[in-house]
């Protein structure tokens, strides 16, 4: 499971059900630690044993069965005694949890000797079940786990490992006192908005000169390495969980192995030696799941560190794991695509999306830059090829920059045709087109020893060979930032890597999720009242209450026990032992800054609060979705509007602006619903009809059952509508009224729809999407002209009409149509011109597959472009859908691109 996805839970609960104890072995003393100092503070029975075990007791309390919960290392699990084991046995063993099981695998990036010998406990504990957790466990991981620690019939769980809260970024760097001074900089206006700071370095002396300068900076920053003393360590330890201290700069080889939740900030000071030992580092931000950030700066000096990384290793195969996985590493420091993705990949999970949204490659402005580098990749391609394919990337580079080195002259190179022709690019460049062509496929590399060697791939040879005689053909190659920075000839900075990318931080989070200012300030103080109870108790502050738990106590403020009790994240140990102070601090503090106690705000939707937000689906919500329910929330824009921006290279679907206004809603971002509701037309009526037909499917799983037991009248769009407001306990809409309403502009409210077109009055309507019940209504296959309101913006009239798009039913004219009655449309200056309601055509929103289904059985096979010429009022992706459906119910088949009927 991911890293704070709730690994914990699982060897947690157990002992506490069973009331017999839990065994939990873990090999990171200081996150021991943290779990033992979180449970305690729930009431829970535990202690640890190990080297920084003070208390002499634990051992024969332990024995006596007096803990639900004991946790040691495994070198100490090891050297116990079989009668210790025996007296637990006695007592009663619920389970014994290998946790960071990854170690005990070869291939694993933390392997450690001493996790190859638990599976010996196995003999004095029959019966125990045995449970293995980790964060990071490939293929080869997983099956090593199982045989190391002699798993039999093991039920195996993999959930994803993305963490949607976390924003990824790297940046190439030059150390330099210049760029630490500059991240120090950068570090001390990041933790002004809340929250702690972990800095790993790859090496102590990068520790102690990052150190240096924050300290210059004024910036209280403190070392954590494995030359300190066990009481330093332990003090700085202390000081940073309990919030005392916020910033810790710390050796990844030492690591630091926090359980605290509320990490807003990993950085990494230089590349680590595996993508593995990265997800576990980075994955120690954000715990809590609120937006929280990653970055890592590297430097080319950072890659050639594989002889040290695998000096101690005795193995061959430990040998190659640890090589494959420092790749990896490199790999995702140097991509042009998503971050996310590449570490989802790696652990063998596909992404959802090839952009995430969260990461610098995906914010950056206008997308990765493309340029033909067709010349460069052929002088690239053609050095390798000539230099054998038996060296590294340095090799082909410094006979295109025309090195005169020893071995290039030694091996004839300085002879070759193609030497000195790439003088006009840096080594940095050439590098970094390399980490492109690799990634690409144009190179492919092997490992012997801990040298990667370097040889022209199968794409490579075919563009070689196409380029002779007729000169290089297009290349576009997505450039790096490095690339660009190089040809610029300058650093962009720190500031410069994180202006373009939208890392999220708690205060902009808090602003999104409807804080008031006073709101804010009251969070702000009650962060300090929360760290002044935890010092006063010895403990940390996060252990008190989470920050999630936090913020919903700022938002609704109660005002006694009970109400407190009714908080979610809020549970009886904490209202027996801190209720009344804090329920005292929240009365104090909200008087001070104006606000009411027990706020709930029935008339507009906020869920500051709600467990799906909680939970990760505000992670779901992108700048995008963001920037939609803004300009219709405060900017009181219509769907249509925003779906037809005049900025816009192409008009999105209003289905989609929809979509994201829904993301955001689950996210708790606030709405009008009255006003929503009436824009979508979702009434009453509306809800009733989906209420029954979801009765009659008995499933909420699939829309389609349900959408086949409605009136065409009722969408897709309605139905997700009423099971969103059923899973956030949002009640009905007020029943519609057949009178006009009224018009503020022409995407104002949605018109009830009329039994007939009698009980049409010739008022203002202002409904883009009216549509008339009536028999005598042209169908939208009648193909005649349509055109728009003069008062409709010039570029929605070419977007709507001009380029194919059916126009709204509002906006269709019939001249044949006779005897019609005139209705008016108000403009957005309040004028009204009159339009023929006659002639309004019902648009075809939604084909069923039983339309779908009897047409394409008139035909000898159709293809997609046919389908969705015929019936172009339904979505690519909805017919997509439906043909996919069919398909699995055997009603058709697919074959050189036709669809038929079985």
């Amino acid at each position: 499971m991911a890293t704070g996805s709730g690994k914990s839970i699982c060897y947690q609960l157990p002992p506490l059900v069973s009331k017999k104890m839990g065994v939990v072995i873990s090999p990171l003393i200081s996150l021991m630690q943290d779990q033992v100092i979180a449970l305690k503070q729930h009431g829970i029975r535990v202690e640890f044993l190990g080297s920084a075990q003070t208390d002499t007791t634990v051992h024969l309390r332990a024995q006596k069965g007096e803990f639900d919960l004991l946790y040691m290392t495994p070198e100490k699990a090891c050297s116990l005694t079989s009668s210790f084991w025996s007296s637990l046995t006695q007592k009663g063993v619920s389970l014994l949890a290998v946790d960071e099981a990854h170690c005990v695998s070869e291939w694993g990036h933390d392997f450690r000797t001493e996790y190859k010998q638990l599976h010996s406990l196995r003999a004095m504990l029959p019966g125990v079940p045995f449970v293995a957790l980790t964060a990071t466990a490939t293929q080869k991981v997983r099956e090593d786990i199982r045989s190391s620690l002699h798993l039999q019939n093991a039920y195996t769980v993999i959930s994803s490992f993305d963490r949607p809260n976390i924003f990824y970024g790297v940046k190439a760097l030059t150390r330099s006192s210049c760029f630490r001074e500059e991240l120090a900089q950068e570090v001390q206006k990041d933790i002004q908005g809340g929250g702690s700071t972990i800095i790993y370095c790859t090496t102590i002396k990068d520790v102690e000169e990052v150190v240096d300068a924050f300290m210059k900076t004024g910036l209280n920053a403190k070392a954590y390495h494995g030359k300190m003393n066990f009481k330093e360590r332990e003090s700085i330890h202390r000081a940073f969980l309990r919030d005392e201290l916020q910033v810790v700069v710390a050796t990844v080889a030492f690591g630091m192995g926090i359980d605290k939740p509320d990490i807003r900030r990993v950085i990494h000071y230089g590349c680590p030696k595996s993508l593995e030992s990265y997800y576990q580092e980075s994955g120690r931000c954000g715990r809590d799941g609120l937006p929280s950030t990653c970055w890592l700066y590297y430097t080319r000096g950072d890659f050639t560190k594989a002889d040290f990384y695998v000096g101690e290793v005795r193995t061959e195969a430990r040998r190659q794991a640890v090589v494959a996985a420092y790749l990896a590493a490199q790999k995702y420091c140097t991509t042009t695509s998503c971050r996310r993705a590449c570490v989802l990949e790696y652990f063998g999970e596909n992404s959802k999306s090839l952009n995430c949204g969260k990461c610098d490659n995906c914010t950056r402005p206008g997308g990765p830059q493309e340029r033909d580098l067709s010349k460069e990749v052929h002088l690239l391609l053609a050095a390798v090829q000539s230099s054998g394919g038996r060296w590294g990337l340095n090799m082909p580079i410094d006979v295109l920059r025309g090195s005169l080195a020893k071995k290039v002259v030694e091996n004839g190179y300085d002879k070759l045709s193609i030497f000195g022709l790439g003088r006009y690019k840096s080594p940095t460049w050439w590098k970094a087109l390399g980490d492109q062509m690799l990634m690409l496929g144009y190179l492919k590399d092997i490992i012997r020893n801990t040298f990667r060697i370097i040889s022209v791939g199968a794409m490579g040879e075919k563009f070689l060979r196409s380029s002779i005689g007729i000169g290089c053909a297009p290349l576009l190659i997505p450039m790096t930032q490095e690339m660009i920075e190089e040809e610029n000839n300058k650093d962009a900075g720190i500031s410069g890597a994180n202006s373009n990318s939208e890392a999220p931080t708690i205060l902009t989070h808090l602003h999104m999720q409807g804080f008031s200012e006073a709101e804010l300030t009251l969070y702000k103080m009650l962060v300090e009242a929360r760290a002044s109870l935890a010092r006063r108790n010895s403990t940390a502050p996060y252990t008190i209450c989470d920050e999630v738990t936090l913020q919903r106590l700022a938002k609704i403020r109660p005002s006694t026990a009970v109400r407190l009790c009714n908080i979610d994240g809020v549970n009886e140990w904490l209202v027996a032992h801190h209720g009344e102070e804090i329920i005292a601090n929240i009365r104090r503090l909200s008087q001070e800054v104006d606000l009411p106690l027990d706020s709930i705000d029935k008339t507009v939707l906020r869920l500051p609060g709600s467990t799906s937000a909680v939970k990760g689906d505000f992670t779901k919500v992108t700048p995008a979705k963001i920037e939609a329910w803004r300009m219709w929330q405060e900017e009181n824009k219509s769907i249509y509007e925003i779906a037809n921006l005049p900025d816009r290279p192409k008009p999105i679907k209003e289905d989609t602006v929809v979509e994201y206004i829904f993301d955001c809603i689950r996210a708790g971002y606030e709405i009008d619903w009255d006003r929503f509701c009436r824009e979508t037309d979702y009434a009453m009526e509306v809800a009733n009809e989906i209420k029954v037909a979801v009765q009659k499917t008995g499933s909420k799983e699939l829309l389609k059952p349900i959408k086949e037991n409605l009136p065409e009248s009722v969408s897709y769009r309605h139905i997700k509508m009423y099971l969103l407001m059923e899973d956030l306990n949002i009640p009905f809409p007020k029943a519609s009224s057949t009178g006009a309403t009224q018009c503020a502009s022409q995407e104002a409210s949605i018109l009830p729809n009329p039994t007939s077109l009698e009980d049409v009055k010739p008022e203002v309507i202002g409904s883009r999407q009216f549509q008339p019940q009536s028999s005598n209504i042209s169908s939208v296959e009648n193909k005649e002209t349509m055109t728009a309101p003069p008062w409709m913006p010039e570029e929605a009239r070419k977007s709507s009409i001009g380029q194919g798009r059916r126009a709204p039913s509002w906006m269709s004219k019939s001249s044949n149509e006779q005897g019609s009655k005139k209705v008016r449309h108000e403009k957005p200056d309040t004028q009204c011109e009159e339009v023929d309601v006659a002639s309004h055509k019902k648009p075809l929103d939604e084909v069923t597959d039983e339309a779908l289904l009897q047409w394409i059985s008139t035909t000898d096979g159709v293809s997609i472009k046919e389908i969705a010429s015929r019936f172009s009022g339904t979505s690519i992706d909805r017919l997509h859908e439906i043909l996919r459906q069919l398909e699995a119910d055997f009603s058709i088949y697919q074959k050189c691109d036709l669809y038929r009927v079985m």
